[in-house]
């Protein structure tokens, strides 16, 4: 095998494997395992959109009354999963935290979701539900 076929497996691995943290994630949430809250108002995950290049990015604050942030996804309209990141993966310093991702044909609205650790170990999911620009 080459260097190509083993970077495309590894990076087929890694899609699996935050799918799955997705599933577990989201069938928590309809469980009630976790809690699942709508975004504050000034806690709001900002996105935006580039129609030219058909990419987007969702900024997440990296704590929210003093819990990190642990990761985040974010949701096309039919419910696949189209980025997800741990804190780490998503970092970027002053910028808070950022996912990328890409507006796929059709696509109308993505429902960003950051998962917090808190301080007695419960799983704090909030939500947020956007609306994606138009295609002129």
């Amino acid at each position: 095998r080459d260097r190509n076929q083993d970077e495309n497996a590894k990076l087929k691995e890694l899609k699996d494997a935050w799918k799955e943290f997705v599933h577990e994630m989201e069938d928590g949430i309809i469980s009630g395992k976790y809690n699942l809250l709508p975004y504050p108002d000034k806690l709001n995950p900002k996105v935006e959109v580039r129609l030219a290049s058909r990419t987007g990015a969702a900024f997440f604050v990296p704590e929210k009354d003093g819990h990190p942030i642990i990761a985040a996804y974010i949701l096309d309209d039919k419910g696949s999963v189209i980025a997800a990141g741990s804190k780490e993966d998503i970092d970027m310093g002053n910028l808070g935290c950022v996912l990328q991702f890409k507006v796929l044909d059709g696509m109308k609205s993505t429902t960003s979701r950051a998962v917090y650790d808190t301080a007695n170990d419960e799983v704090l999911i909030l939500s947020k539900t956007m609306l994606l620009p138009r295609d002129k």
